[in-house]
């Protein structure tokens, strides 16, 4: 492999990384700000997050509590774990604040 090659490779290698992305979903109350998530964990796909079909119940997490956001994130860790894995492990961390 050229030394141009290697560099461009590791260009993008670290482009796709420090992509991040978040979804999130809110009540409207912001107590994300000021809180860490009631419950935290990162769910596993497969190829790019094609294959995986990852649920999250809010009522097991929450109980009687109201659910204030929900959040689903592409960490830089994540994307490491997909680079590493060359797109094979596609993790996300998903995120719950109950009130």
């Amino acid at each position: 492999m050229s030394a141009r090659a290697r560099t461009l490779a590791v260009v993008l290698c670290l482009g796709v990384v420090s992509g991040c992305a978040t979804v999130t979903i809110d009540t409207g109350d912001h107590l994300r700000r000021t809180s860490p998530p009631t419950w935290q964990d990162r769910k596993w796909f497969l190829f790019g997050g094609f294959l995986g079909d990852k649920h999250v119940d809010v009522r097991r997490v929450c109980g009687s509590r109201k659910v204030v956001q929900m959040q689903s994130q592409n960490t830089f860790s994540d994307g490491l774990i997909s680079v590493v894995s060359f797109g094979i492990l596609a993790p996300r961390t998903a995120k719950v604040w109950c009130e």
